[in-house]
């Protein structure tokens, strides 16, 4: 028995000289590997991370100093197809896919392969846009569009704006009118049709932007009771040459912006627009309210163009007529305000009859007719050009004749120049002493040829010898 523990006893010693000798293998080993094999592993490590970032700079960078290697190759071994497939040959997975194509092998792309179906490769010029590019760039240049058809002019259409010129009468001068279509002044005509009668006159007196004279209508006898054809307005034409731009009765009629300065009683008034034979007309309405009865007060209304109808683009007639209305009956009513309609008319029924009360003060001043819809500032216009103007559609010339007693009108001719006047004017002759040197009164005459107009006054029959007549001759080519 004591034998066989001690044979136990040193099977076990042996056992434990073994595992002792295993655990200090092991740790032999380790301690091998970490001496020897790990610094090996580190730079094997460095080496693949430096080879990963030569072949990103070789592959993706397209260019690497000839100092890298990738594949033990310089740079410029990969200058075939061939060499740089086997050098991306474990750098790009063959399961992957562009669009559902394998990169097993070369591959061809489309252009709806990485998105790019709607590009069109074609130079700058040609390059189209989307739907929402074209659409902002028409929305840009139709505003640009709308900006020049709407920005009014500063040129005034209108003959004698500020009531500057008047040739028929002097400032304060009254003449009462009771029928249509009187010349006050210069640009200025008065329409009394009915019962009633208007004052006229040309009045001194000073507007806010410095005009210093304007026409001023006074009730002298009243209408209260207005028949259906009954009317009584102010009108102001002008010429078709001078509004021909305007292009009315085409598609492409422009619109234009009016203003005046009106100074009436309380009440409602008509503002209205037609052409030469009263068949197109635009009405809009305006109110004095009590507390701007008789002051000056600033009216002004954009108008669109008028595409239909027949106007007048030449020398011929009036292209359009502004008219402010004081009063009229039924057959001028309309229930149109703000558009172009078919007929004469003058206000809708809100017009009130400033006919009604004698004393009853109308004034007009500072009036203008511009292209466009903005209303532009007030400009006084220049004294002689409007005189010039006016007077190319009215003249009063004079002069004194003597005769000689010789010829069947004694020599006694007085010739004027009209050849810058409007149309044939009709030609008047007057005498402050009633042609006193001619017994037989005077005759005038009108003489056209070689691009002029030349009027003549003579005696009518022979005049005695050294006998004379001082003449006022009248010329007249208004609208």
């Amino acid at each position: 028995m004591a034998d066989l523990d001690e044979r136990l006893k040193a099977r076990e010693a042996l056992e434990a000289s073994f595992e002792s000798l295993q655990a200090q293998g092991i740790q032999a080993s380790l301690n091998y590997i970490q001496v020897n094999v790990a610094p090996q592993l580190a730079n094997l490590k460095t080496s693949i991370d430096l080879a990963q970032a030569q072949i990103d700079q070789i592959i993706i960078g397209g260019k690497a100093p000839d100092t890298l290697k990738f594949g033990g190759q310089l740079p410029a071994y990969y200058a075939t197809a061939q060499a740089l497939s086997q050098g991306l040959a474990e750098k790009v997975p063959t399961t992957r896919k562009v669009n559902g194509k394998d990169l097993a092998g070369d591959i061809t792309l489309d252009k709806a392969d990485v998105g790019l179906s709607n590009a069109n490769n074609t130079s700058d010029k040609d390059k189209p846009v989307s739907d929402a590019q074209r659409a902002a760039i028409d929305a840009v240049a139709q505003a640009a569009a709308d900006a020049d058809s709407t920005k009014a002019s500063n040129e005034n259409r209108h003959l004698n704006p500020a009531f500057q010129v008047s040739q028929d009468r002097n400032v304060g001068t009254l003449l009462d009118i009771s029928t249509p279509s009187v010349y006050l002044f210069d640009g200025v005509v008065v329409g009394a049709r009915g019962g009633g009668i208007l004052r006229g006159t040309l009045a001194a007196k000073t507007s806010s932007d410095g005009s210093v004279t304007r026409p001023r209508l006074v009730v002298q006898t009243a209408d209260a009771a207005l028949a259906a054809t009954d009317f009584y307005a102010a009108e102001f034409p002008i010429e078709g040459v001078n509004v021909s731009d305007l292009q009315f009765g085409t598609a492409g009629a422009k619109p234009f912006t009016w203003r005046g300065v009106v100074c009436l009683p309380q009440g409602t008034y008509g503002l209205s627009f037609t052409n030469f034979d009263n068949t197109r007309t635009y009405v809009a309405m305006f109110t004095v309210t009590a507390g701007e009865a008789n002051k000056d007060k600033l009216i002004s209304f954009a108008v669109p163009g008028d595409t239909a109808g027949t106007w007048l683009k030449d020398t011929s007639g009036t292209g359009i007529r502004a008219r402010v209305t004081f009063a009229f009956g039924s057959s001028f009513m309309t229930a149109t305000e703000g558009a172009w309609v078919a007929g004469n008319f003058l206000g809708t029924a809100a017009q009130t009859n400033a006919l009604a009360t004698v004393g009853n003060t109308l004034e007009i001043a500072d009036i203008g007719l511009y292209f466009g819809t903005k209303l532009p500032e007030w400009q006084k216009p220049d004294y002689d050009k409007v005189l010039k103007a006016c007077r190319r559609l009215f003249r009063v010339c004079g002069a004194n004749v003597f005769s000689t007693g010789h010829g069947s009108y004694g020599g006694a001719i007085a010739n004027f120049d009209l050849t810058e006047m409007r149309g044939s004017p009709v030609v008047q002759a007057f005498s402050q002493n009633n042609f006193g040197g001619f017994p037989g009164g005077a005759q005038t005459g009108l003489n056209t040829g070689n691009s002029q107009k030349r009027a003549y006054v003579a005696p009518n029959g022979q005049a005695p010898a050294d006998s004379g007549a001082e003449l006022i001759l009248i010329a007249n080519s208004r609208l």
